[in-house]
């Protein structure tokens, strides 16, 4: 029981600090909203890398990425549920789209595409935001996962 209790408090005190980050480095514009992940692609070639739909002769398969993004415009947590697990995470928004996030995880069933997902948020760098559709860019921006806005 002990080792749970500093577990929390330990875990407790990450999003503490990160939470307790100045809102004067902040920008105006957050991410919230129902976000659907329909692809992943870098933005130096056009090139898409990989989507959210399997083409295997005449049928179609969905891998599912629905995520929420709450924030006050400076700092936030993703919840929702990748293509096998329940993840979600913690994010900080800088000046000029900067984006930041912390502790992203979840439940660790195996899947075939999760590490990807897991990995470009671990490496998110910036966002770009229009109505409907949400960029989030990684590796010092030279990749992206485009959302699309869902109810």
């Amino acid at each position: 029981m002990k080792p749970l209790l500093i577990l929390i408090v330990s875990q407790y005190c990450t999003i503490a600090a990160f939470a307790q980050e100045t809102p004067s480095d902040t920008q105006t514009a957050g991410l919230s909203g129902k976000w659907n992940l329909i692809e992943f692609k870098n933005r130096e070639t056009g090139e898409i890398t990989d989507t959210t739909t399997i083409q295997n002769g005449w049928l179609t398969f969905y891998k599912k990425v629905r995520l929420n993004f709450y924030d006050n415009d400076s700092v936030g947590e993703i919840k929702g549920q990748s293509f096998c697990n329940d993840v979600g995470g913690f994010y900080k928004i800088y000046k000029n789209n900067k984006l930041s996030v912390a502790n992203f995880g979840g439940t660790k069933v195996w899947c075939l595409y999760e590490g990807k997902l897991w990995d470009a948020f671990t490496a998110a760098s910036s966002y770009k935001r229009t109505t409907d559709t949400l960029y989030i860019l990684y590796n010092n921006d030279s990749d992206e996962m485009v959302f699309v806005h869902y109810n």
